[in-house]
């Protein structure tokens, strides 16, 4: 009886302590791929560009979400299903690209530029978006609501279908931009002015 015991205590430990070592594991690995982006962050070379969204994929997976990287620079790639929530990304150069099914709630982008990129099944949501630039960028259906899109520049870009519902839409630049069929219901500081 005694040695059951035993066994089943030593049983107990042994579990208890794999648990912990591959808590300690993933928890390295996070940091460890955290701390490749941000070294990685303002190169801008093909093959470092595809290394950092595929950092970004695997902490995803991983349940990382949040992303403090400045002047991140992410220019001809492709960025499909990426989730970014209660992040500091200010002065991300995703240039050139291709954006599809991502999601960034409640997130600061200030002075992103996202020129000449394709955008579609994409939200920003109660992002904070001072100054960013989507020129010549084709942005279909793309959800901004409760977004403060102060200063940013739409020139030339494609963002029909767009929804600005509850944006801070002060000083917008939609030089030349389509806007068919976009929802600005409840934008605010629109002015007629800047659809022009």
């Amino acid at each position: 009886v005694e040695a059951h015991g035993m066994v089943f205590d030593i049983l107990i430990i042994g579990v208890v302590v794999v648990w912990l070592d591959t808590r300690r594991s993933i928890y390295n690995e996070r940091k460890n791929m955290i701390n490749e982006l941000n070294d990685m962050s303002y190169l801008d070379l093909p093959e470092v560009n595809h290394r950092k969204i595929g950092l970004m994929y695997r902490l995803n997976k991983l349940g990382v979400m949040n992303f403090n990287v400045d002047e991140l620079i992410i220019s001809s790639v492709r960025v499909n299903g990426l989730n970014v929530k209660d992040s500091t990304l200010n002065n991300l150069k995703i240039m050139k690209s291709l954006i599809s099914e991502t999601s960034f709630t409640e997130t600061t982008l200030l002075r992103a530029d996202f020129s000449e990129t394709q955008i579609k099944s994409t939200l920003f949501l109660g992002c904070k978006m001072k100054k960013v630039a989507f020129i010549n960028a084709t942005a279909h259906g793309v959800d901004y609501s409760h977004s403060n899109l102060e200063r940013a520049k739409f020139i030339n870009a494609d963002v029909q279908s767009s929804i600005f519902k509850e944006c801070n839409l002060r000083e917008v630049n939609f030089e030349n931009a389509n806007l068919r069929n976009a929802n600005f219901r409840g934008a605010k500081y629109l002015k007629a002015a800047n659809l022009l």
